[in-house]
């Protein structure tokens, strides 16, 4: 995940609806479509691969069937995989094929061994049964161009034309997936998820735009006393020998230029070509420069590092590919897929300029909690951070065709309100904020905007909680943030308000949307800042009109007058109902007939609410 804004509130006085003049609130939808369509993709969610997928699989690798039926009522029509961070060095041929046969895998953030018992036939089989699509994220820090084309061969050639495809009808699936949408690497943009293109991780892209550059076209890096760890264990620690004979090493980012330097305990070791006329005091290595394999002696031949020395190597990394390449690789592949770069912001738009090789970009639009605050605070920061986002994507999909001369496809493969380290919740009447009713409205907030915006994709972060089991496992850095996600941890998987949400606005793809304007509207005030209280989508499909109204406001009811298109009068309305904006539980849909039957109909919105109305049109 990536941080797009920061805002920090400490003190916040207490909020007030103010009305701007003195005329009734009035929601105004148009008649004409405005050119979009609600695409079925807006209903999706990240989910990663690691601990059976958060526990989405039973032991033998089957699709929990609980969270299918939960997923299926929720509409859920896309699924990440795999995943965010983690997905950065997750190699795929180590995940298919019988389990006992799989390599290993490590964590994108820490580095921790993680194992390949999801992988992509198995993340393809819950797609499946749920009756939705994926987008895949290829391992920029960790692949080459030929990896990912492969890849796509394995999820997308028909048998007979890849050995690929073959061995994927091997593995019991002939048909192909068809995978449309790919990333290139998750937020290579960000400090910690550099990789091979950066020494010091603490340094923002900003202080070195060149990032940019190496992601886009590829480069090499410097990099001195590197931990020289192994292949299925990349955390600091693992740098430290065991004193065993033969230790097998791995260069984290090869290939490896000619001359690199490893140093045990402070003294240079000697490359050579073969350990079999090394003497068993003789300090040497192997290093294979394309695949950054280390190998130390066995006492015999060559000198084992002794148990409790540190292992470090200094190299240059590369030549590494860049977007482009995998761009180009990829498609040769399957020409109708979509290749994302996942390098935000302005750097690489200006490394990438009109080149016809950009396919697609990818937005992540998180707004981060990151004071402590009480859960009224929250709301009304969350709620600010909804409609900054909002207009921060509509700036990057300006920016992208501005640069490309050409639009350019945007995908938020992530997304939500999300705590940083430190964040503290509360347990108070109404429980957590974070499972409660107040996330939903931001992404029912977020879900308006993507439709009007003509977005293709949009993933919330994530599809399910932190395993119970799980917490404060060694490798729990790769778990990320608790109550963030759709659906709550196995084996109950039982929805929270965001999958209600879902649950009431998946309907809607498909639909063309028509313009829709609030005029008059309240606004909440407080010391933090101001928002509107109502946020309105209107669609159309056939002689159907849905009128979708989200009341932000945390404790007020809204009224509005209604202008709409002549002759829809009647139909059935949905609202999300809540005794408290923080609520976890006691939180439903109540659905009723509607009936308008004056000239200008009015609602009554209730606080902290979304509400559907769908009316069908009435001949005079």
């Amino acid at each position: 995940m990536v941080a797009v804004v920061v805002v920090l509130i400490t003190v916040v006085a207490a909020a007030a609806l103010v009305y701007s003049g003195v005329r009734q609130t009035r929601i105004v939808v148009g008649a004409e479509p405005t050119g979009q369509v609600v695409s079925e993709g807006l209903f999706g969610a990240n989910h990663r691969y690691p601990f059976d997928a958060f526990g989405s699989f039973t032991p033998g690798g089957e699709p929990q069937q609980g969270l299918v039926a939960s997923a299926q009522s929720a509409g859920i029509s896309m699924l990440r995989y795999p995943g965010g961070t983690v997905a950065n060095t997750f190699r795929w041929n180590r995940a298919i094929g019988p389990r006992e046969d799989r390599g290993c895998q490590t964590g994108g953030g820490d580095g921790a061994p993680l194992d390949s018992n999801i992988g992509p036939d198995e993340h393809m089989a819950l797609v499946e049964q749920m009756g939705a699509e994926t987008t895949m994220v290829v391992n920029f820090a960790t692949a080459t161009p030929q990896e990912a084309a492969d890849w796509v061969s394995y999820m997308n050639a028909p048998v007979g034309t890849s050995p690929w495809a073959d061995l994927r009808a091997e593995h019991g699936h002939p048909e192909p997936y068809g995978v449309t949408w790919w990333e290139v690497g998750n937020e290579p943009d960000v400090g910690d998820q550099a990789y091979w293109m950066e020494q010091d991780p603490t340094i923002l892209p900003t202080e070195h735009p060149e990032r940019a550059h190496k992601y886009a076209y590829g480069g090499t890096t410097e990099f001195t006393d590197q931990p020289l760890t192994t292949d299925c264990d990349r955390r600091t620690d693992a740098q430290i020998s065991d004193g065993s004979p033969g230790q097998v090493r791995q260069v984290p980012y090869a290939p490896v230029a000619p001359d690199p330097r490893v140093v045990v305990d402070g003294d240079v070791w000697r490359r050579v070509p073969t350990l079999d006329g090394a003497g068993p005091d003789d300090t040497v290595y192997t290093l294979d420069l394309e695949t950054g394999e280390v190998r130390f002696g066995d006492g015999v031949h060559g000198s084992v590092p002794p148990e409790g020395s540190r292992l470090t190597v200094s190299y240059t990394s590369g030549p590494h590919a860049g977007y482009v390449d995998f761009v180009r690789a990829m498609k040769e592949a399957d020409p109708d897929i979509r290749v994302c770069s996942s390098y935000q912001g302005g750097p690489f738009l200006e490394a990438i300029g009109q080149d016809p090789a950009f396919d697609c970009q990818v937005s992540h639009p998180y707004t981060w909690i990151v004071s402590p605050m009480n859960a009224a605070q929250t709301h009304d920061h969350v709620m600010m951070g909804s409609d900054w986002q909002a207009a921060h994507v509509a700036r990057e999909q300006a920016e992208i065709r501005r640069t490309a001369g050409r639009d350019i496809p945007l995908l938020v493969s992530e997304y939500g309100a999300s705590p940083v380290p430190g964040f503290q919740t509360w347990e108070e009447p109404g429980g957590d904020y974070l499972t409660s009713v107040s996330p939903a409205l931001y992404v029912a907030t977020q879900l308006a905007a993507f439709a009007e915006g003509g977005i293709p994709a949009a993933l919330k972060h994530s599809l399910v909680d932190v395993p119970d089991d799980h917490n404060g496992d060694s490798t729990s850095t790769n778990l990320g943030s608790r109550n963030v996600a759709i659906f709550s941890s196995s084996p109950g998987f039982a929805p929270s308000p965001t999958a209600l949400v879902l649950q009431m606005l998946s309907p809607l793809a498909g639909q063309e949307v028509l313009e829709s304007t609030v005029e008059n509207g309240p606004r909440r005030v407080s010391a933090a800042g101001q928002y509107g209280a109502l946020v309105t989508l209107a669609t159309r499909t056939g002689d159907d009109l849905t009128l979708t109204v989200v009341n932000r406001d945390l404790e007020r009811d809204v009224e509005a007058e209604l202008t709409l298109p002549d002759g829809y009068r009647r139909g059935e309305v949905a609202t999300l109902d809540a005794p408290h904006f923080d609520s976890v539980t006691d939180v439903g849909i109540v659905t009723d007939t509607l009936s308008f039957d004056a000239d200008t109909p009015r609602r009554v919105f209730p606080a902290h609410s979304v509400t559907t109305m769908t009316l069908k049109k009435v001949s005079p």
